[in-house]
């Protein structure tokens, strides 16, 4: 995720008839909009989106999402933007209800950027390059901390990315304020670890997330049991430290915000002890300077009734904002089933905790799964997405 964005509270506009809870007093709804990527096998990638409402007071689903579309940008007639695109997609929102900014790494090495003024009806294009003598790889993580803003970051090192030498492995910052850009910035060293049993840099990135002006957070996947951890309280210098974690994480973390110096981090531990394999969701959060650890479920509670082997999962993205009744926090988990012939069907899952996180709700299963998607031979499970919440 990651690619991820804050909302405040919906609009008054939306009838959901039944689905109505008179403890809000108003009928009031959230749109959540994924955003991923196809496989490359068989076919050019693809970046594709696809929403579902929720109720605000409740956040159950009003509806069970919308089939997937590619992007399309009409001026070039590339189908997601200047350049073919390589790596996980990485999102993020200005402005909660029209603007969208989805950034990835092409196949000439630099950072495209595909852009929406009017919540993703009309893609505009844009290259943002990349570091100069630097291999870029991995999900890219961008933030907003305000009204034109976009922070980006990436993953990059001096050599081989199919070399486990991690010299030179670096995290790399860019942002535009208003117009202005500044110049792509070493933010530090990285964790370069591959994503055992794949062993790619495509299962790997980071994940932005802003919780006020001016700060910035950027957690990637560290060695062992760790996340690496960037923070900025002024936009351009950052720190850096490692938070331990409970399990190893198998792959790039997803970070949300849904208010004032509160973090809610969520990572796969994907481990193969045979003939065991777990297959768990985890979450870290931290509040004021308070931090803990909890599980919300397993593979096989999320997809249910499909049976673990012979899938793939991931963590597609994470979401958060603030509600009449709480907070409303939500990852989405992707489920590859192996359905024959080396095609899965993948399927996408969304759970959700209100009120502060006493209660975390069942998965459910939301979005059409590709299955039917034309032209596509999978999707992309391995953290290489992104979610936006909106009002509707």
């Amino acid at each position: 995720m990651s690619g991820c964005a804050d909302s405040d509270d919906a609009r008054d506009d939306v009838n959901f008839g039944s689905t109505q809870q008179s403890l809000c007093g108003s009928k009031l709804g959230h749109r959540i909009t994924h955003f991923g990527t196809s496989e490359f096998y068989f076919s050019t990638p693809k970046l594709y989106q696809s929403w579902f409402l929720v109720d605000t007071c409740t956040g159950a689903l009003v509806n069970s999402g919308t089939p997937w579309t590619p992007i399309t940008v009409a001026a070039n007639g590339r189908a997601f933007g200047p350049h073919v695109l390589t790596m996980g997609v990485g999102m993020s929102s200005w402005d909660k209800n029209f603007r969208r900014d989805a950034f990835y790494i092409s196949d000439t090495g630099s950072v495209a950027h595909v852009f929406s003024n009017d919540r993703g009806s009309n893609w505009g294009a844009d290259d943002w390059g990349a570091p100069s003598g630097y291999n870029l790889y991995g999900q890219m993580g961008v933030a907003s901390w305000g009204s034109g803003r976009v922070d980006v970051f990436v993953l990059g090192k001096t050599g081989s990315l199919s070399s486990t030498d991690a010299t030179g492995n670096s995290l790399f910052h860019r942002s535009w304020d208003n117009g202005s850009f500044s110049a792509w910035k070493n933010v530090g060293s990285a964790p370069y670890v591959f994503n055992a049993p794949s062993s790619s840099t495509q299962d790997v990135g980071v994940s932005a997330v802003s919780w006020g002006p001016n700060r910035i957070d950027v957690f990637a996947r560290g060695y062992g049991s760790t996340l690496a951890h960037w923070y900025s309280t002024n936009g351009t210098s950052f720190g850096s430290d490692t938070w331990p974690t409970g399990y190893a994480p198998f792959n790039a973390p997803d970070v949300a915000s849904w208010g004032d110096q509160r973090l809610d981090v969520y990572y796969e531990r994907y481990t193969v002890a045979a003939p065991v394999v777990t297959d768990q969701l985890k979450h870290l959060w931290w509040d004021h300077g308070g931090s803990a650890e909890d599980d919300w479920g397993t593979h096989n509670a999320a997809c249910s009734p499909y049976p673990l082997a012979g899938t793939r999962t991931g963590l597609l993205g994470a979401a958060a904002t603030t509600l009449p009744t709480g907070v409303w926090i939500a990852p989405s988990w992707s489920c590859g089933v192996n359905s024959g012939n080396n095609s899965p069907l993948y399927q996408f899952h969304h759970r959700w905790t209100n009120a502060g996180g006493s209660t975390v709700h069942a998965w459910q299963e939301v979005t059409p799964s590709l299955a039917s998607v034309s032209g596509m031979f999978a999707f992309s499970a391995f953290g290489d997405g992104a979610v936006v919440v909106s009002d509707l």
